[in-house]
Formats: C-alpha cells, structure tokens, sequence
C-alpha cells in the first residue's frame, strides 16, 4: 500500500469526449487538452500508476478526438497520445487498429511542420521530437499495414515536406525518426528505398561542404539530408537492398539494349540507356557520402569493365572515375577495391576508343583532387598520348589543355619527362586538331611558368642559365625550367615545316603565350631576350625570317591601304583608273591570302575590308604597322581595331553600292584573319620602344643577355634599321657608343647598324670632325669589320673624297708587316667600291702584290697534328690568324675590284684570270702554293676558309650579269667539290649562301642543280635540312602565279644530268673499270643516288610525265661539252656516250617511281629545246636514228640495275657503291670536255687540277619519303664568310 501512495496518480478528471447531454465547445476543449498535456509531460515513466491513465487513454483514441477538424485539439491529442506511449513504454496501450489511427493523425500533424508560424507549431515540434526520443515511431513497423504507414511516412517528409521551409534543427530529429523506421521495418517498400535513392540523384551539395549527421548547414534539400542520415545508419540493412535493386536494373535495361535489333515496340533502348546511366550516377553518389553502402554493388561495377558491350565498359569506366575523385575519409577505393582499381587502369587498353576516351576524361578529374595517384594516372595519359587512334589522342590532349590549369599541370607532372616529350611530338603530328591542341598545351605551359622563371632581378636569368650548377631537386624553380626550357625550340622550329595551319598555331601561340601584350618595357624585352636567349641556332633563324616576314608584310599592308584611299569604296569616276586600281588591289590581296590557311575565308574578309573604306580603320593599321609607332600606340590601335571588327555593324557597313556584291563574312572571320596578319605585321619585336633597353644589354657583358642582345641588334640593323631613328642623339652615335676599347663585337654591331640606319636616313648623318676622325681611325687601326663599317660610313657622307683620299695615301703603299695589314686589305676592299677612281690607277699593282707575297706566299707553317680542323668566324679577327685572313681579303679585293668594272670594257678580261684563280684555289682544296716552294703546304684550317670563302665570293660574281655569263659549266662542276667537301663547316656554310641565292633568285638557275649533290651528304640532319628546302622552294614556285607554270626545278633535272655525266667519280668509274661491268653497276648506281634524290625532291604526279620527256630528249642531241670531231670518228670513244647513258637510267628510275606511286605516264605533248651550253644539235637524221634505237647501258648491267629497283619497295632503297679512293691534289681532271683554247690558257700560269672529297660515299637509297617539312625560305649567312 505505500509502494502504490507513492506511485503518481493522475489528476486529471475532466470529460474530454462532448456528447448530447454535455457539449464541449473547441475552445473550452483545448483548454481541457491543454492542461491534460502540460500534466502528462511531468509525469515519470518509473514512478506512475498506470490504472489512473485509463480513463483518459480511452477517451483520447476516440475518434471524436482523433478526427476532429479543429487544429489546436489535432495536435494535442497526438502530443497526450505521445506521452501516453512514453509512459507506457514498452507495450503499447493500443490495439494495432487504435495505433494505426493514431499514427494517422501523427502524419496528419507533421504536415504542420513546413509552416513555422503556424499557431501550433511548437506543438508540432514537440510531438516530433517526443516520438524520436522515446522512439515510439518504430510502432508503425509492426502494424498489419505498416507497408502502407511507411509509405505515406516517407513521402510526407521527401515530398511533401521537402519543397516547405522546414527548419533546419529538425532535419536531425526526422532523420532519426526515418531511420529508426527503416532499421526496424520487416521488409522496406520498393516506393521508399526509391524515394530514399532518388535524393542522391538529384543532390546538388557538395560532399564536402557537409556533415549529415550533426549538421544540416548549407543544406539545400532536407530530404537529401534524410537520405544520407538513413543511409549512415543502416548502411549494413540497406547494403543487400540496393545490390538486388542495382542488380534488377542493371540486368532488365542490359537485357532491353542487347534485344534493340529485335523488332519490338515496347522497347525503348533511349530509354534503358538513361536508365543505365542513372544507376551509374547513383552509385557514384552514394560513393560520396555513404562509401560502406556500396560493399556489394562494386562486384557488378567490376563486372561491368569486362563486359562484351561496349555501352556498358564506357559507363563503368566512368562511374568508377568519378568515385576514385571522391576520396572518401573511411573507405580508400585504391586499397579496398584494388582488383577493380587495376581494372580500371588496364582501360587505357580497351579494345573501343569510346571506352580509352571515357577513360582519359574522368583521370583528368583524379589529376586535380588528388596527388597519391599520379604516377598510375601519368601513366595512363602517356598510353593515350600515343594511341593509335587520332580521337584518342585528340581527348588527351584537349583533356589536358582544357581540364588543366598550367599550375596543376606542372606540379602533377614536374617529373613526368614522358608526357612532355610526347606533347613535343605531338605539335607536328599530322592530325590538325591534335598538333594544334598540343601547341596550346605548351604554349600555356610556357606562358605560366616563364612567369615565375623571370623576375625583375637578373641574378634569377644567370642561375637558371648557368649549366654547371647543381640543381636543388626539390625547387620549384628548377623543376618548372627543367620542364618547359626546351618549348620555345619545340615551337619555332615548327615554322621550318611551312604549313599555313601551322604556322598559324605558331603565330598566335608566339604572341599570345610566348610573348603576350605586357605594356611595362622592361619586363617586355627581359621576356623577349630571355627566350630568344634559350634557343638554338635553327630556332633563331626561324625568329629572323618571322622577322623579316614582318617587314614584308607590313609594307604589303601599306601598299594596300595606299590603294584602297585612292580607290575610294569604288567612288572613283574614272573608269580606266578605277579599273586598274582594282586589278593592283587584286594583285595584294592574292598575295596575302597565299600566306594564310585556307580554311580561314581570308580572300572575302579582305575584299570586305577594302569594300568598307572604313578610314579609322585604316589608320589603325598603319600604327601597327609603322615602325615610327611606340609600344604602346601598337597595343591600343590593335585592342581598338580589334574591337572594331568584332561589332558586326561595323563589319556590314557597306555604302549601298556594295550592298549587292555582298558575300558572307562574320565577325569572327574578320577577326581570326587580322589578328593573324596584325601579329605578323606590327613592329612588336623590333620596336622603338624596346631598343634601349636591349642597347644596354650589349653594354653590360656580365649580362646573361648580353649576346643576344648583340644579336638582336644585329638583325635590327639588317631588317628594320630605321627603328634607330630615336636613338641618335643629337644627329649622331653617342661616343660611348664609338669608343675603340670597347669589345669587338659591340663596336661591330654599332657600326652596322649606324651603316644600314645611315644608309636609309642620310639626313641623320653627322658632320662634325670628331665623329668622321674616329671612323677614319677605325678604318686604319681597327679590326677588319670595324674597318669594313668605318668606310662604308665615310663614303655616305658628303665629303667622302677627301676622307678616303687621306685614309688611302695612309695605307697605300701596301706593307704585309705592317701590324694592320688586314685592316688595310678590308679598307682597301671597301674602297674599290666606293671609290673606284682612288684605288684604280694602282689596282695593277695591288693585284700583283697581293698574289705575290700573300697567296703564294706561307708565312705560318702547317702542323697537320696540331693545326685545328676550322676557324670559327670570330676567331678569324684573332692575330695569330692574320694569315689567313689576309688571304680572305686579298681575294675579297679582286672581287670587289670586279663589281667596280661591272660595266666597264675591260670587265672580262679581268675577270677570266679571277675565275681561273677561283677554280684552281677550290680545284686543289685552298692550296695553290706550288710544292716546289719552300712555304708549302698550307696550313690545313686555312686552306679550308679559303675554299670556302673562294667560293662564297664565286657565288657574289654570279650575281652580276656580265660575270655569270662568263661562267662555264665545267666551272659550275668546280662548286660541286664544296658541296661534297671534307669539312662539314665548308658544306654547311656554302650551301646555306647557294640556298639564299637561289632562293632571292639572284644567281642564275644553271646553278640549281649543285644542290642535289647533297645526295651524298653523311650529315642526316644537314641533308633532311637541304631537303626540306628543296621542297618547299619547288612548292612556292608552284604558287607563286595562280594558273601559271613555272618548270624551273623541272628544267633543271636536265643539267644534273649533264653534271652527273661529267662528275669526275662517275668519270673515273666509268674509265677505270671499262671491262669489269660489277664495277660499271657501281659507277651506275652511284648516279642513282643523285637521281633517285632529285626524284624524291621534285617528283609529282603532275610532272613524272615532264621529267621523262627531259630524260629521253637527251638522246635526241649531242653533248655539247665533247669536241664535236669526236662524234666524226669511225671508232669514236665510247665516253661520249656517257650522257646517253645517264639519260636512260634516269628513264629507268622515273618509271620505277611512276610504278611504285600508281603514276600515268603520258607523252608530253609540247617540244622544249635543250639548254644551248650544254647540248648541241645532230649532225644527221642517220644519227639521231642510231642513237634513239640503241640501249647503251650494257643489258646485263641493265638488268641488274632494274631488278635492284624493281624488288625493292618504293623509289629509295639500298645498292652498295664501293668507296673510292681520293684523289691526290695537282692531279689533272679526266674529261672529254672540249679544252680552252692555248692563247687563253696562257693568260694565267696557275693549273686547274681536280681536287675529290675524301668522304665516303653513302649508299644508294631508293625508300619513299612521302613527308617532309617545308621552310621559311629566308636563309643566313655562314659563319666563316666574309659578308657584302
């Protein structure tokens, strides 16, 4: 009995229940509610009588209460319920029926919580949060129709409530309560593990912004929050759940994509592909917030990566991306799940493209979340990089261009040397899209990490630049530098391949990455000067031929903007003159789209241009243009006239007299095309503003630019002299400038420049006598170039006269021991041009000692074990080479002496004893002291400069008509022995002089053919350079007319093989082994190797059909160089046959090729007379009959010849030729030329013998080359000449 008076009773006696008889108003209703709730929430669980609560229990499940329509006593008849259930836990005292009503009205209740300022919303709240404490919601699990509860459950809070403002510090509270429902529930409805599921798809939140479990902050959906919390809690419950539910779609939609062929309109394959693909996503999802869910599922993503449909590797294969970017904190995926990790990896590998391209684009994502992958990853990308299909390797590298910031680039891969030697591949890949892809990689690469490489301190230039110094691993510095130093090189040396669309990849990258718009000048040319300081030599002479492209085409654009201000928008009334102006527009406007990609519209942009006669425009351009125009004036005309063209009103502004012509042009064409032709035309390089800045670098030789401001300089004076202009001060060169103990170099740089400045701008001139007194002494004391420049400068200048006058009584008498002997040699040179009538009356006498006591002369010993191989060009100026250079003068003398006489009778005469001596130096290879003489032989480095140089100055005469005319064909051959000289420098040098000359067509074309005895050339690189030029010059000849034929390269097929008949090699195996035709094979096959070389250089399908015709009209003449009685002997020697021979094996040759490419012969149908100088006419129809019937090539060697070619595979394969041995100097040439008349050999007493090159012959190769790179056409000059 004490036990039970302790106990709490319940004080509550009130009806609660209205009936007839006792009618309960809602209000006094509520009160009653109301206090019968605030009692039941103080009542103890532990300490309670529970048969006092019975009355009230009863009366609060009656469904008067239960449905009454009146909010307020909804909600507290639900919360005394509630209580009731807490203070009777753990047995319920309901029915199931009861209970199910009961949790009815909870539900009913619940839909109040989206409604905070609702009157009974606390109440709400409290009745929810009542039920989640005691956990009493888990009732509604055992109920007969829980399905149906747990439904209408979850979609009251995942729908209903979910779009309602629910307040966040109840997400947790129903969290709780949803999933304490699905940790007890029997069986979870399919409806709500749906609902549960489908959050994930449609989440928005970022995984890491978040924590479900205490948090709901920066929560945006709270249904989604339901679903992590559900999910968290009972990821071991619904693990086996969500496998069967993956499992059952994964298999129907599989099912319904494997039956699309089958004809059946109840499929709808779209539809299971979605279907699939939101499996997929979902899996992904759940990896990012609740990883352990997945424990079953990933064996069915596993199995996925080896299934034979492809749809289904691609969707694994991303699913399993996405999930190894999200990196999850419990669950390492590389570790747990490392069977499908390396799966994953193999992909790289897979059979479909679709299947490696999905690959590259979730590893992308992996490169940028996480850094303990990167080795597999790298791995991966360097397989894709190299992939054997072009959409492949496309992805890969847009994937790293688009999805990579340089900075994340270079630090995933800071050691990854493989992926940036495949990138350097990559840019001259053939693929357009790939190599332009590629550019873009490296160019933004470049562009990020020069950045950080450059500072406004030098000291940062010389550490990098110094190679010697130990580089510290872990710097980034060093890292980045070792990882892009060699991008600027990869990137010029593509101009060399002379493809529009390339060469436009290089342009913007250039300008845009390389060197972008940066208006502070210092850090502007610190960028220019330190990339231009970290290429080679090639990449160099890219950057001066896109210099003088620039000047090119900038006086192109003001060319046509001259004509379009005449011409006027058409507006002009003479018909005639508008006429023609239209034709000279035309004309530029051709030649402007010649240089540009076809596919860029840039004829019609240009005709729009003109049409619009927009005069802003007009201006803005000639600012880019001009070399008068700073830095700064160019930046802003380019952003204006930029922006001008992308405004379409502007672009479409036609006067209404052209509103008819008009063709199509968008803005983005417009821009495309002038931003090309602006970067390439401006003066952005070699520009006013950066002159100064890169003149003080010249000065300061601890500078690590200082060479190559030198250099910069240098080319400034050749191609834009007049951007000197403003750095004349005071109308001359500052004297700091012309002090003569400043280095050598940089007074030769400044005198040059000053030279070619003057030279265009006379008016700058100075005139005061300080200045003049230093050059004169520059031309009697300095060195040799210093000397050569002080003249030329003195010969501008008004009084020329008496200044040359005084410096020649100075050094006239000449005097060898004089310790500037060579300096007065260069003045002396110089003078011959300048001032002919000064040095003329004693050029007799100068001639004669200079062959005397400097020619013929040695006063240096040869020490063929210690002498150098070569002389370097500044080397050249060292006294101990005095010798030699004297010699270089010497000869420099007799030339320039020539180019005074050009015009003069005796110019001739004169120049037959020049070009004798000129054969013999380069016939004996630079030797023509006689053996006899106590001074013999020639240093061995010197007799190869003057070779060289012999025949640099050779090549100057050719350039004058008068002298070229002179110039035999068997003085031709002569060159040929520099080609194929013994010293690489000798060859490089030469053929890069021949090449320029050529290519300014400045020498005549009977010289082309010397530039195909590179055929020999054992350099790989110097004969693919040779090469490639060869190719790219045929191919401008091809373009330079629209319409027209230009056969030059064609024509000169015939003199290589006239020059090949008379090669002394051919000569002498030919000659030496008549009656051993194993050694005629040889002799054959060694004038394949030219052939066979040409053919590979010139070939096309549109002119085989050409070069056969000059092959065979060949025997149609007689050689024009044998005495024509030869051909009148009964028995004549079977030598002058020799062209004959030549001719049919090019025959052979060119139909072997026509074979191998599936090439038409046809018969040419025009008539082309044979060069004069080299073939003379039959003297009878009996002859010519004779010659056209008979094969002189012997048949058994013919056959072997043509089986050679035939067997093997293309046009260049193997055929062994036997070394021969060289021939010792002094040794006559062979030959059945026809010999110089005896009055005339007289005229000179110097022999002409036939020096050989002692390099080993390659062998005949006849392998196809299908590709080749092009080349700027713009050549330099060597480094062991003497220049003009």
């Amino acid at each position: 009995m004490a036990k039970s008076a302790s106990l709490q009773k319940l004080k509550f006696k009130e009806s609660i229940i209205p009936t007839i008889k006792d009618p309960i108003s809602a209000k006094v209703l509520l009160n009653r509610l109301t206090n019968l709730f605030n009692e039941l929430t103080s009542v103890d669980q532990e300490k309670v009588d529970l048969s006092t609560f019975d009355a009230v229990k009863k009366d609060l499940v009656n469904q008067k209460l239960l449905k009454h329509n009146d909010q307020g006593v909804s909600v507290y008849v639900a919360s005394c319920i509630a209580d009731l259930l807490r203070i009777y836990a753990p047995d319920a005292p309901f029915t199931a029926n009861q209970l199910t009503d009961i949790f009815k009205l909870f539900l009913k209740n619940f839909k109040n919580l989206g409604n905070p300022d609702g009157p009974y919303y606390d109440q709400v709240v409290y009745l929810l949060k009542r039920l989640a404490e005691v956990r009493s919601i888990i009732l509604i699990t055992d109920l007969p129709k829980s399905e149906s509860l747990i439904e209408k459950l979850f979609d009251l809070f995942y729908n209903v409530l979910s779009t309602k403002n629910v307040q966040k510090n109840l997400i947790p509270v129903i969290s709780m309560i949803l999933g304490e429902v699905i940790a007890e529930a029997e069986s979870i409805p399919l409806s709500v593990l749906k609902l549960i599921l489908n959050k994930f798809l449609t989440n928005t939140t970022n995984p890491s912004n978040i924590n479900l479990i205490t948090s709901s902050l920066n929560i945006s959906s709270p249904s989604f929050a339901y679903t992590v919390a559900i999910c968290q809690t009972n990821s071991d419950r619904l693990s086996a759940q969500l496998n069967k539910f993956i499992s059952d779609i994964l298999n129907e939609n599989i099912r319904l994509i494997a039956n699309d062929e089958e004809e059946d309109d109840d499929i709808d394959p779209k539809v299971a592909m979605k279907n699939l693909e939101k499996v997929h996503k979902l899996i992904v999802e759940i990896w990012k917030y609740v990883p352990d869910l997945l424990s079953s599922v990933m064996g069915l993503i596993d199995d996925e990566l080896l299934s034979d449909d492809v749809k289904q590797r691609v969707l694994a294969t991303e699913a399993i991306g996405k999930i190894i970017v999200h990196q999850s904190p419990k669950v390492n995926f590389v570790v747990k799940h490392h069977e499908t990790w390396i799966k994953w990896l193999k992909k790289t590998l897979d059979i479909s493209p679709q299947v490696r391209i999905k690959w590259i684009e979730e590893s992308s994502k992996i490169l940028v979340s996480r850094t303990d992958l990167i080795a597999d990853i790298s791995n991966g990308i360097s397989k894709s990089l190299i992939d054997s299909d072009e959409k492949v390797r496309l992805s890969a590298c847009k994937m790293l261009n688009e999805n990579l910031q340089p900075s994340v680039f270079i630090s995933r891969f800071s050691n990854n040397i493989t992926i940036m030697k495949t990138l350097g591949q990559l840019v001259r890949e053939k693929h357009s899209e790939i190599r332009n892809e590629a550019i873009k990689i490296l160019g933004n690469l470049y562009n990020y990490a020069i950045n950080d490489l450059i500072s406004l301190d030098l000291d940062n230039f010389s550490t990098i630049k110094q190679k010697d110094n130990k580089k510290d691993d872990s710097s980034d510095l060093n890292n980045k530098n070792d990882l892009v130093s060699w991008i600027p090189n990869s990137i010029f040396n593509l101009i060399y391949i002379n493809d529009k669309e390339i060469n436009y990849s290089v342009d913007i990258t250039l300008f845009e990455h390389f060197f972008p718009i940066e208006s502070n000048n210092e850090i502007r040319v610190k960028r220019l000067l330190y990339i231009l300081n970290s290429l080679d030599d090639r990449a160099l002479k890219s950057f001066q031929a896109f210099n003088k492209r620039q000047k090119r085409l900038s006086e192109a654009f003001l060319t046509l903007l001259n004509l379009c201000e005449k011409f006027n928008g058409g507006t002009i009334s003479d018909q005639k003159q508008k006429e023609l102006l239209e034709k000279n527009i035309n004309k530029v406007l051709q030649w402007l789209c010649v240089q540009m990609p076809g596919n860029l519209n840039t004829y019609n942009v240009l005709d729009r241009f003109v049409k619009l006669n927009n005069r802003r425009l007009f201006h803005l351009i000639k600012l880019c243009v001009s070399s008068d125009s700073d830095y700064e004036t160019i930046k802003n005309s380019l952003k204006e006239l930029f922006n001008r063209l992308t405004d379409s009103k502007t672009i479409n502004n036609l006067p209404s007299s052209g509103q008819n012509e008009l063709i199509s042009v968008s803005t983005t064409d417009m821009i495309k095309n002038f931003k090309l032709f602006m970067y390439r035309s401006s003066v952005i390089f070699f520009n006013k503003s950066n002159i100064s800045i890169i003149m003080s670098y010249t000065k300061d030789e601890t500078s690590p630019f200082n060479r190559i401001a030198n250099e910069i300089i240098e080319q400034i004076s050749n191609i834009i002299p007049n951007v000197f202009q403003n750095h004349i001060h005071d109308g001359k060169i500052s004297e700091d400038e012309m002090e003569v103990d400043k280095p050598y170099d940089i007074n030769i740089k400044s005198l040059k420049a000053s030279f070619l400045f003057f030279k265009r701008y006379p008016s700058y001139l100075p005139t005061d006598e300080h200045y003049f007194n230093s050059l004169k002494d520059f031309s009697i004391n300095g060195s040799p170039l210093e000397a050569k420049y002080a003249i030329k400068i003195i010969c501008l200048s008004k009084q020329n006269e008496s200044l040359s006058s005084s410096i020649f009584k100075e050094l006239y008498p000449l005097n060898y021991k004089s310790s500037n002997f060579v300096t007065s040699l260069s003045t002396i040179a110089e003078l011959f041009l300048y001032q002919k009538s000064l040095v003329e009356p004693e050029a007799a006498e100068i001639t004669s000692y200079l062959i005397k006591e400097v020619l013929l002369e040695n006063r240096v010993s040869a020490d063929d074990e210690n002498d150098p191989d070569w002389i370097r060009n500044g080397e050249l100026e060292n006294k101990v080479y005095d010798e030699c250079y004297a010699k270089v003068f010497a000869l420099k003398v007799f030339v320039n002496r020539l180019k005074s006489l050009e015009s003069e009778p005796n110019a001739e005469e004169l120049a037959v004893m020049v070009l004798k001596l000129f054969v013999s130096l380069i016939s004996n290879g630079g030797e023509i002291v006689s053996k006899k003489s106590a001074n013999w032989p020639t240093p061995k480095h010197f007799q190869a400069i003057l070779r060289l140089n012999t025949g640099l100055m050779f090549l100057k005469l050719a350039k004058l008509p008068v002298y070229s005319k002179m110039i035999r064909p068997s003085t031709i051959s002569t060159l040929i022995f520099l080609i194929q000289d013994e010293n690489i420098n000798v060859r490089k040098e030469f053929v890069t002089k021949l090449k320029k000359y050529l290519n300014n067509q400045v020498i005549s074309e009977r010289f082309i053919p010397l530039i195909f005895f590179i055929a020999h050339e054992p350099n790989d690189q110097f004969k693919l350079d040779v090469r490639t030029w060869i190719k790219s010059s045929f191919n401008r000849k091809l373009q330079i007319k629209e319409g027209s034929k230009d056969i030059t390269f064609e024509r000169s097929f015939v003199r290589l093989l006239h020059l090949i008949t008379h090669h002394h090699e051919f000569i002498d195996l030919n000659e030496k082994q008549k009656a051993e035709d194993n050694k005629l094979f040889f002799a054959y096959s060694f004038a394949m190797v030219y052939i066979s070389f040409y053919l590979d250089c010139i070939a096309t399908q549109e002119n085989i059909s050409l070069l056969y015709y000059f092959s065979n009209r060949i025997k149609q003449y007689r050689d024009a160089l044998v005495a024509g009685e030869l051909y009148e002997l009964d028995n004549p020697p079977d030598s002058i046959y020799s062209i004959y021979r030549v001719s049919e094996l090019a025959c052979m040759l060119i139909k072997a090729l026509a074979k191998q490419k599936n090439w038409i012969l046809q018969t040419w149908p025009g008539k082309i007379q044979l060069f004069a100088d080299l073939f003379s006419p039959m003297q009878s129809t009996k002859e010519a009959q004779k010659v056209a019937s008979t094969v002189f090539i012997k048949e058994s060697i013919l056959k072997r010849l043509q089986s050679q070619v035939e067997t093997e595979t293309g046009i260049k394969k193997h055929v062994k030729i036997p070394p021969t041995t060289p021939a010792k100097r002094g040794r006559k040439r062979k030959s059945i030329e026809k010999t110089p008349s005896a009055k005339k050999d007289k005229k000179m007493a110097i022999n002409t013998p036939v020096r050989r090159s002692s390099r080993a012959r390659k062998i005949v190769n006849y392998a196809g080359d299908s590709e080749s790179e092009g080349e700027t056409g713009d050549e330099f000059d060597g480094e062991s000449s003497i220049e003009d």
